[in-house]
C-alpha cells in the first residue's frame, strides 16, 4: 500500500501465554526501531508485555475456529481494522489468525503482503486432537491459511517439511527463523561450582504450561522409574495451566509413590533462579516447532534429556549432541541416572549445552528477523 500508516501488523489470537505470545513479542521488539509495527490481539497481556506501547490493539475476537458465523464476524472486523491501520505487510500468527488474513486477503486482493506463521505443528494438531470426521475441515482451514501465503515464517527446518508436503507451502517462500532468547552472562565454572555443592541432593526439574500435549504423565513415569532404583532425587514442576489434568497427574504420581519427592510451585514470571538451582531439565512433549523450554535451560547451562518428538529439540540439541534425546521412559530414566551418577559427563553436558545457546541469543536472533523484514517490505 503506497498509502500505509503501519509497515507491519501482527495479528496475534492466542488462548493462553506460552512460546507463541513470547516469539510475538520478540518479532515485536525486533522490528520496531525499524519499522512502524502494530499488534491487533485479543489478549491484553501484550500491552504489559510491550511496556504499554499505544501500539497494541486488543479487540474482542474469537481465538480458535467456531462456527461460520462467529468466522465470517471476525474477517468482517479483521477487515475494518485492517482499512483503519493500512500496513504493508501482515503477520497472521498461529493459524486461526492466518486463516483470517489470508481469506481476507483473498476478498480484498492484494493490498498487504500475507506472511503466515503457524508457531507449532498443524500436522500433530490434526492426528492428536481432530476427531477423524473433522480433519477435512481442519485440513482446510490449514492449507487456507498457510498455502496462500506470500511469505511463511516457521522456527524449525524439520516442521517446514511438513508444510511443504502437507499443507503445499512453497519452500521459494519459507522463512526459517529459531525463535529467540534471552541468555544470562552466567559465569558458568561458578554455576556449576555451586550445583555440585547439592550434589547429594540433585533437583529435576520440568516447567511449562500444563496440558495434554506436554506429556507429564511420562515425565512423572520416567521420574518414577528411577526412583525405583532407589534413587534419591527431587522433581521440581514449575507452570500451571489445565487444572483437572493436573490433578490427574497428582493423583498418578500418588500411584507410583513419587508424591513427596514432587514440589508443584505453580507459575513463576522468572523461572531462571529455579534453572539455576537445578541439575537436569526434563521435556516430553507430544510435538514442538522449537522448544524455549529446552532452549532455556541450556541457557543457564542445565543439561536436557527430551523426548525426541517433532521436531524443535532435534533442532535445538542438534541430534544428541548438546543433550539427550529419548524414545522412552526408561530411555529417560537411565539418562537421569547417567548424568547424575557421572559428574565429569554432566559437567561437560552442561559446558556443551551453554554454548549452543548462544546461537539462539535475542540479539542474533532480532538481527535476522530485521534481514527478513527488510528484504520482503524493499
Amino acid at each position: 500500500m503506497t498509502n500505509s500508516l503501519y509497515d507491519i501488523l501482527i495479528f496475534h489470537l492466542a488462548g493462553g501465554w506460552g512460546g507463541a505470545e513470547k516469539t510475538t513479542i520478540n518479532i515485536f521488539n525486533a522490528l520496531s526501531p525499524n519499522y512502524r509495527v502494530v499488534i491487533l490481539t485479543n489478549r491484553s497481556e501484550f500491552r504489559h508485555a510491550t511496556g504499554y506501547k499505544p501500539t497494541v490493539i486488543v479487540a474482542p475476537f474469537k481465538w480458535w475456529f467456531g462456527s461460520w458465523k462467529d468466522i465470517v464476524k471476525d474477517i468482517f472486523h479483521l477487515g475494518l481494522a485492517i482499512k483503519h491501520l493500512r500496513p504493508r505487510a501482515v503477520i497472521g500468527i498461529m493459524p486461526y489468525a492466518a486463516f483470517l488474513v489470508s481469506t481476507l486477503r483473498r476478498i480484498v486482493g492484494k493490498r498487504f503482503l500475507y506472511i503466515g506463521s503457524p508457531r507449532g505443528s498443524c500436522l500433530n494438531y490434526l492426528k492428536h486432537f481432530v476427531p477423524p470426521p473433522k480433519r477435512p475441515k481442519y485440513r482446510f482451514f490449514f492449507l487456507t491459511a498457510f498455502a496462500l501465503a506470500d511469505y511463511f515464517l516457521t522456527p524449525s527446518r524439520l516442521s517446514l517439511q511438513d508444510y511443504i508436503q502437507h499443507f503445499h507451502v512453497s519452500p521459494r517462500k519459507a522463512i526459517v527463523i529459531p525463535n529467540g532468547i534471552f541468555v544470562p552472562n552466567l559465569q558458568i565454572e561458578k554455576v556449576l561450582s555451586l550445583r555440585e555443592k547439592s550434589w547429594d541432593n540433585p533437583k529435576v526439574i520440568w516447567f511449562g504450561r500444563i496440558s495434554l500435549e506436554k506429556r507429564l504423565d511420562f515425565i512423572l513415569k520416567s521420574f518414577g522409574i528411577l526412583s525405583q532404583s532407589n534413587f534419591r532425587a527431587r522433581l521440581v514442576m514449575v507452570g500451571d495451566g489445565d487444572s483437572n489434568y493436573k490433578h490427574n497427574l497428582e493423583q498418578y504420581a500418588n500411584e507410583l509413590g513419587i508424591s513427596e519427592q514432587i514440589e508443584w510451585v505453580g507459575y513463576q514470571k522468572n523461572v531462571i533462579p529455579f534453572l539455576l538451582k537445578s541439575h537436569l531439565s526434563l521435556h516430553a512433549c507430544m510435538w514442538e516447532e522449537f522448544g524455549y523450554t529446552v532452549a532455556e535451560s541450556i541457557a543457564a547451562g542445565l543439561p536436557v534429556i527430551a523426548y525426541d518428538c517433532p521436531y524443535g529439540p532435534r533442532e535445538i540439541l542438534d541430534g544428541g549432541r548438546y543433550g539427550i534425546l529419548v524414545k522412552t521412559e526408561d530411555e529417560m530414566a537411565e539418562a537421569m541416572k547417567e548424568l547424575l551418577e557421572n559428574i565429569s559427563f554432566w559437567r561437560e553436558l552442561s559446558q556443551r549445552s551453554f554454548l549452543r545457546a548462544r546461537d539462539f541469543d535475542i540479539k542474533k536472533i532480532s538481527e535476522k528477523y530485521r534481514e527478513a523484514f527488510k528484504k520482503i517490505l524493499g
